[in-house]
């Protein structure tokens, strides 16, 4: 009991914080006005911490996104749907994606032990047999966080391998506990892309599986690794992107599932929909239910927190809450919305603000306008 009571004062002090953004609607609902003018209060809040800025949000019938400030140090131009933001680890979401397809489409399934998916060069006797693909999407592998350097696909899985025979690299066996690995990821997203028959190249194999099965499907144009913009569109790529001067490098092809890519605006308000459940074609919703609302697929973390494929997922008034984050040097990504709702935020930077980009965009999110007479949902703010 006492617990409860501790969690309901911990979403009253939420909302209370909350409101502070909030716009009235027409008596009826959200309207465009009174979600844009919730929007435009982020920027005002916080513009004082912030170079630029560009969030989005699904609210009842409105699909809004919005942005702020400045494209660049220096500049006067501001950033416009199309700039393109480094989302760091919401790449994530795109592996997971990836993998929930081919579990729909019954090419893997996510007991399947992963080095079935690697080739003997890639060091597959040295993968155990326990380490699931599951395991790898819900950060349950025991591989550190980050991903080492390589020069192939071959040498990135066999150092992979090498970590996990090891007890003095591991941080613990596969699917003992829960440690946040970018690495892992980028071993789903790489085998996966393998498995369906993309070889290495100048990209690592899932950025190409990633465009032909997801982005592109999607309408996602402007999602690619920074690499991948400087090899096919670099005049494009020097032209769009948002620049905070803090940037990771764009050279490790095979840990961009772990957090290399860049996304617009526009891209993100699309990736939103499809995460809700709103947007995309038969085949990729179809796979949606596997990523967070599948509780077969979900293991508890901690502070009453689940993960799904990727995915968080938190209790909530109203929820459960699915929300991931991207933190880098410069840049930052968080996506939030409630489960089954129509009820959503993106939010892109491209600074360092000393106020957590994970409580803007939660506080944006409860903030929203909501219909008349019902109570909106609120999200307590995630971590990772």
């Amino acid at each position: 009991m006492a617990r409860r009571v501790l969690l309901s004062a911990a979403m009253l002090a939420l909302a209370a914080t909350a409101v502070g953004f909030r716009s009235s609607g027409n008596g009826g609902g959200p309207t465009g006005a009174s979600v844009g003018a919730t929007l435009d209060k982020v920027w005002t809040t916080y513009s004082s911490q912030l170079l630029g800025l560009c969030v989005g949000a699904v609210d009842g019938r409105v699909v809004l996104t919005r942005c702020y400030g400045k494209n660049a140090p220096g500049s006067s131009v501001k950033p416009d749907v199309h700039s393109l933001f480094r989302i760091e680890s919401v790449s994530k979401t795109f592996a997971a994606t990836l993998l929930a397809l081919r579990v729909q489409q019954h090419k893997v399934a996510l007991s399947d032990p992963a080095r079935h998916y690697v080739p003997l060069l890639g060091g597959q006797p040295l993968f155990p047999p326990s380490l699931t693909l599951l395991d790898l999407a819900d950060h349950f592998s025991g591989l550190p966080k980050y991903s080492p350097d390589a020069q192939s696909i071959d040498e990135f899985l066999l150092k992979t391998g090498k970590c996990l025979s090891k007890a003095s690299c591991r941080n613990d066996v596969p699917g003992g506990s829960y440690f946040y690995s970018n690495w892992a990821v980028s071993v789903l997203g790489d085998v996966l892309g393998l498995h369906d028959g993309f070889a290495d190249g100048p990209v690592g194999p899932w950025e190409k599986d990633n465009e032909h099965a997801v982005t592109h499907p999607l309408g996602m144009n402007d999602t690619r690794s920074g690499l991948e913009w400087l090899l096919t569109d670099p005049a494009g790529y020097v032209l769009h992107r948002a620049v905070s001067g803090k940037e990771s490098s764009n050279a490790d092809p095979y840990g961009n599932p772990g957090g290399g890519l860049y996304s617009s605006p526009h891209d993100m308000l699309l990736w939103l929909r499809y995460s809700m459940g709103f947007h995309g074609t038969a085949g990729l919703l179809a796979a949606h239910h596997l990523l967070y609302e599948d509780t077969a697929n979900q293991r508890p973390i901690g502070g009453g927190r689940s993960i799904g494929l990727v995915w968080n997922v938190l209790p909530a008034t109203g929820g459960p809450c699915i929300s991931k984050d991207g933190d880098g040097q410069g840049f930052h990504a968080s996506v939030i919305f409630v489960q089954g709702q129509r009820r959503g935020v993106f939010l892109l930077v491209n600074d360092d603000p000393t106020t957590s980009y994970r409580k803007m965009a939660t506080d944006l999110l409860n903030s929203l306008p909501a219909k008349a007479g019902t109570a909106p949902p609120v999200c307590p703010t995630a971590a990772g």
